[in-house]
């Protein structure tokens, strides 16, 4: 009871806006509660939210009115895909809820976190690809001993970002391989004929 009792005057009132130790002895009391002061609360809340924010990498939505995305679904097995492959149009926006609607004319709400953007092909950055026409040659380099792959490429093919063609002759780009160490036959089979 008296644990009880300390703690309770302890504690600030919310009409007085004092505890009821401190109205009766003039001072604050020590308890085992930690003391907070109204005003240390919210600025001790918007940096432990900076930090957490900054430590998750956590961004705003980017999801609009009128772009169409992508609704989580249920997994079912393994091979189930996280988002739907039916893109659905976004209605409204308020705040991080979505109001979005199907192909069909239904009308689903949802958080942000449950949907992604879509990405038309005309939408999604190009990938580069790769020229098959370049051949790959693994050689043994024996100044440092280790394998190296060399890329050649015919003369009569232009480089992707060129606008003219600057030399003639193959194209040679050496890309070395994971590093060997040299290996070398045991000093008593030496005299084994192979």
């Amino acid at each position: 009871m008296r644990k009880y009792l300390t703690s309770y005057r302890s504690i600030e009132h919310p009409t007085t806006g004092k505890s009821p130790a401190e109205l009766l002895f003039g001072r604050k009391m020590r308890g085992k509660l930690p003391d907070m002061t109204i005003n240390q609360v919210p600025e001790q809340k918007g940096k432990a939210k900076m930090y957490a924010d900054a430590r998750r990498g956590a961004q705003y939505s980017n999801v609009n009115v009128g772009d169409n995305v992508l609704v989580r679904q249920d997994k079912i097995n393994k091979l189930t895909t996280t988002f739907g492959a039916t893109p659905f149009t976004v209605v409204n926006k308020t705040g991080n809820s979505l109001v979005f609607e199907s192909p069909e004319g239904v009308q689903y709400s949802r958080n942000t976190t449950h949907v992604r953007k879509y990405l038309s092909g005309m939408d999604a950055a190009p990938r580069e690809e790769s020229d098959s026409r370049d051949v790959a040659k693994t050689t043994r380099d024996s100044s440092t001993s280790r394998e190296v792959e060399v890329v050649e490429t015919p003369a009569n093919v232009d480089p992707p970002n060129a606008a003219t063609p600057t030399r003639l002759s193959p194209r040679v780009e050496p890309r070395e391989t994971r590093p060997r160490r040299a290996t070398r036959m045991p000093k008593k089979y030496e005299d084994v004929v192979k």
